[in-house]
């Protein structure tokens, strides 16, 4: 008989919709990780483009990955439910089509979650231009407060977040947000580790490179206040003041961190 492997799967969910520019090379980085036991979860978002028939060719050369076509729309929040719902690992780590990782991404983070036992780990990150320009550098720092999260002075990345499945059984992405449902998913999840004594873990060092566009949802930070208004007393069930409150640190740390003159990181070079 074989042996069992003793490396746990990490199921990689990456929602795509007309990304054949930069898919790729996103599921490149994750072919390039020095950690083996993955399974890729492309879910393709009624893509009017190449994405699909790019992903299919990967998919046939590489067994690791697979290809979901949902017969709907689902958004981005509908999607990486869908990739939840169908991992297979004991963790899962979350990619976007035009994101990169570094190489040692998947490693790094399992040693940290093996160690530590925390089933929510997140990393610094660089932001990069649509042309793979290196723009700033955003770290995190080791402790993972819900505070800290709300008020913005730690920033999770997407692309970074590493968790282990089974502590956040039954947890969706909200479909009813028309954006920051990633936001208020780490938020949630962050919340039931409190409840279960387990703490949530930063790595201050960038394993990952978030691509900004101009003009997309990310960039419209202040636009996004009564969003997070929203989120804070509907969703996560704040009263008024703590609201008010999370809603006020948002601004100003949101504002700090993206002048020099706060913040020495944005031109910080990323971390080896």
């Amino acid at each position: 008989m074989k042996p069992k492997s003793t490396r746990s799967l990490v199921s990689v969910i990456m929602p795509a919709f007309n990304a054949e520019r930069y898919i790729h090379a996103s599921i490149g980085s994750v072919l390039q990780q020095s950690y083996a036991s993955w399974e890729l979860i492309v879910i393709d978002d009624s893509s009017s483009d190449r994405t699909a028939d790019i992903v299919s060719t990967l998919a046939a050369q590489e067994p690791r990955i697979r290809l979901l076509k949902p017969a709907e729309k689902l958004r981005a929040s509908g999607a990486r439910n869908l990739g939840l719902q169908s991992a297979r690992g004991k963790y899962a780590a979350f990619l976007d089509a035009d994101d990169l990782w570094m190489p040692e991404k998947l490693e790094v983070q399992i040693q940290h979650a093996e160690a530590s036992h925390s089933p929510f780990i997140a990393s610094s990150y660089q932001i990069i231009s649509t042309e793979g320009q290196r723009i700033r550098y955003q770290e995190i720092g080791e402790d993972i407060s819900l505070s800290d999260v709300l008020t913005k002075r730690a920033v999770i990345g997407c692309l970074t977040v590493f968790i282990e499945v089974e502590k956040f059984k039954g947890m969706q992405f909200r479909r009813d947000l028309k954006s920051a449902e990633d936001y208020e998913m780490w938020c949630r999840m962050i919340a039931r580790c409190k409840t279960l004594n387990l703490q949530p873990l930063g790595i201050p060092r960038a394993l990952a490179s978030y691509r900004v566009h101009s003009g997309g949802k990310s960039s419209k930070k202040l636009k996004r206040i009564p969003l997070h208004w929203h989120i804070y007393r509907h969703c996560l069930n704040m009263s008024r003041v703590e609201a008010a409150r999370s809603c006020m640190g948002y601004v100003i740390n949101g504002v700090a961190d993206r002048m020099p003159m706060f913040n020495g990181t944005p031109s910080k070079d990323m971390a080896p």
